[in-house]
């Protein structure tokens, strides 16, 4: 990065001290599909019911074994030849699923040494402590038809029918989709990025001119299996919703890529193989509204061409927060934990609207836990903890 300085204005405060040693810590991020748990438990109940829930837990999860292993709710697991860290999960009709499913992808730091699945959720025992597991919805905020007369009612563009997955058909095998999906994120989320970093500065090789640049801090993820990294940078939507209506005007250092995943707020883009890249914006030749132009990644508004009055560039690395939250808990991604509780949700679209769906509660098996606290540790990342009495 070519004149811009090296480090950060201060260093940031790092994950794992965020964290703590309790006995549970979730974090949430805009920057991160996933919602990562940390735990010193050797049990895991993930899809637990609680008291006023109306949704069931899965009705049947995969694990890799020589191939996805299919295990149905009720019936008995045995994990001793899981291969891969990642455990796939879904509805298909189970209690407050009739009409749609959320494939979840489940992946662990370490192998489990039992899988149940039964009407009390996913429980999950480990030789050690459990470690880090992060959770994600696969085909990100999107409710998936969970029947072919839903398939064929849900109003989808005929195009996207096509692509949709058929979960009602997984329960006879996985097909390569949600496989490839689940593997990818595998890989993809041995790092997870907490903390992101601005730096704008004008552009010598484009009169009237500006690059952003963008860096991010990374917790790593090591798991017991041998796995091949994958660096992705999360790009701001207001970045993806600039590249959408100003066109030339935007240009990234790196190819971008739209990640078939929508968020409540849009589509996730991604820019893969570094940890940052930077953005190329000029001035457009025709004044927009208010003869300026303002570029929603940092608030700050371009004059239009011809205009006298410059930008000021940054003087450091500052924080880059991603689109301010208009509700009470972080909007951008889709998996979220309840305000004081451990009851995981998620912020479901379809082609008319957002529904609020429950996933169930989050436990350590019979161990009571009291809250420890929630806190934001930077302006994208907060973590919510719990101890034991």
């Amino acid at each position: 990065m070519t004149g811009v300085p090296p480090r950060t204005p201060e260093p940031p405060r790092l994950l794992s001290e965020a964290m703590g040693h309790g006995a549970l810590s979730v974090v949430e991020s805009q920057l991160s599909p996933a919602l990562l748990l940390h735990t010193t438990s050797r049990v895991v109940v993930l899809f637990a019911p609680y008291a006023d829930n109306h949704s069931g837990p899965p009705h049947y999860v995969a694990f890799g074994a020589n191939g996805p292993k299919i295990v149905t709710n009720g019936t008995p697991a045995d994990v001793s030849k899981i291969q891969e860290r990642w455990i796939l999960a879904w509805f298909e009709g189970a209690q407050g699923w009739e009409r749609s499913d959320c494939p979840m992808g489940i992946l662990l730091q370490h192998a489990p040494s039992s899988l149940q699945l039964n009407d009390q959720g996913l429980r999950l025992e480990f030789a050690q402590g459990a470690g880090d597991i992060s959770l994600m919805p696969i085909y990100g905020s999107r409710l998936i038809p969970s029947t072919a007369a839903e398939l064929a009612s849900s109003g989808f563009p005929r195009e996207e029918l096509k692509r949709l997955p058929k979960v009602w058909e997984w329960s006879q095998a996985v097909p390569r989709d949600p496989l490839t999906r689940v593997r990818y994120w595998a890989s993809a989320l041995l790092r997870y990025p907490f903390h992101a970093w601005a730096f704008l500065g004008s552009e010598s090789s484009q009169p009237g001119g500006y690059r952003f640049h963008a860096r991010f801090e990374w917790h790593p993820l090591p798991c017991d299996w041998q796995l091949p990294p994958l660096i992705v940078c999360p790009v701001s939507p207001s970045l993806e919703a600039a590249l959408s209506a100003h066109g030339a005007e935007v240009q990234f250092s790196q190819r971008t890529f739209d990640m078939d995943w929508p968020t409540p707020v849009g589509p996730l883009m991604t820019v893969p193989e570094t940890d940052h890249y930077s953005v190329l914006l000029r001035k457009p030749e025709a004044p927009g509204d208010g003869g300026e132009w303002r570029w929603p990644a940092v608030g700050r508004k371009v004059p239009a061409a011809g205009a006298s009055e410059g930008v000021g560039v940054d003087k450091q690395w500052r924080e880059w927060v991603f689109p301010p939250s208009t509700e009470p808990i972080l909007p951008v991604m889709p998996l979220r934990i309840r305000e004081g509780t451990r009851i995981l949700e998620l912020v479901g679209t379809n082609v008319y609207a957002r529904a609020l769906k429950s996933l169930g509660a989050l436990r350590l098996g019979p161990e009571e836990l009291t809250f420890g606290g929630r806190e934001m540790i930077n302006g994208n990342t907060r973590v919510t903890r719990w101890n034991l009495p």
